[in-house]
């Protein structure tokens, strides 16, 4: 096998396993992009409140409120989110986590969600790391991004024409051509 058959073989299977870790790491991270908003859709009769003309309840008294309905949590933070959003309570214990969701003028309780079980952390891990320990997955999603970026550069200079001639006949779509399946 000559060298330049042993280049083209090597990129050709390269690309395919970095390629297929990079597409995974590319529709977890538009999906999660977009997890406010259709967790918002999806999600809207806890999440979403009905603006007042009065102050938000103060975070110490949701932290309260929090414990009494779970109280093997500890209440570690509370976010507000905007006039018509819930306000979250964010709880830990070395047993679980929960976000707990509240209205923020009223102080009632409207949900409690596991983050563990929730469809968008679950897609956000597999973004980060593939599922895998943190450790190993950040490293093997590392190194397939490079590996895929190397070889972009390398299927360019492949690619590059051998002639200078040749350059504008390269960079032109030749858009009455005749369609043609691939040969792999």
């Amino acid at each position: 096998m000559s060298f330049i058959k042993q280049v083209r073989f090597l990129h050709k299977w390269l690309g395919l396993i970095s390629g297929l870790i990079v597409f995974i790491v590319s529709i977890t991270g538009c999906i999660f992009c977009f997890h406010d908003e259709i967790k918002d859709i999806t999600r809207k009769e806890w999440r979403i409140v009905e603006p007042q003309n009065k102050p938000f309840i103060l975070p110490n008294v949701l932290q309260e409120k929090a414990q009494e309905i779970a109280p093997n949590v500890k209440p570690t933070m509370v976010s507000y989110y905007g006039k018509n959003r819930s306000a979250i309570v964010y709880t830990y214990s070395e047993k679980e986590s929960l976000y707990l969701y509240f209205n923020p003028y009223t102080g009632k309780y409207l949900k409690t969600e596991n983050p563990e079980t929730d469809f968008f952390i679950i897609v956000e891990y597999i973004h980060l790391y593939l599922l895998l320990p943190d450790y190993i997955g950040k490293h093997i999603i590392g190194g397939a991004t490079i590996i895929f970026i190397l070889l972009l550069i390398s299927g360019i200079i492949q690619w590059w024409p051998k002639r200078k001639s040749d350059i504008k006949r390269s960079f032109t779509v030749k858009w009455a051509a005749k369609w043609a399946p691939c040969k792999l």
